[in-house]
């Protein structure tokens, strides 16, 4: 964290001198969180850990979305919010 060590403890991470900078989280995790807690749906949360971040990084036109000529990176979640399956390049890399 801007060049100061970080230890990690109790899922989060922290400074040397415990200052809290940060999650440890899983984005499954994260996403769950926001929807809980952050008073927006399922979908919204997805969107906003998925669309958005790839349309700031200018990858709007390969990342992000499930379309046509995107690259083929997607996770299936299971109803509950937890993620089933990730294919990373069409290919399986994760299944619960």
């Amino acid at each position: 964290m801007a060049g100061r060590p970080v230890r990690i403890r109790g899922g989060a991470a922290r400074l040397e001198d415990d200052t809290l900078v940060g999650s440890v989280a899983p984005l499954s995790q994260a996403v769950r969180n926001l929807a809980r807690f952050g008073g927006m749906d399922f979908p919204r949360a997805l969107a906003a850990a998925t669309l958005n971040p790839a349309r700031i990084l200018g990858l709007s036109g390969r990342r992000g979305d499930l379309a046509p000529g995107f690259d083929a990176d997607l996770a299936i979640w299971e109803k509950g919010g937890a993620v089933w399956k990730t294919i990373v390049g069409g290919e399986i890399v994760h299944e619960a």
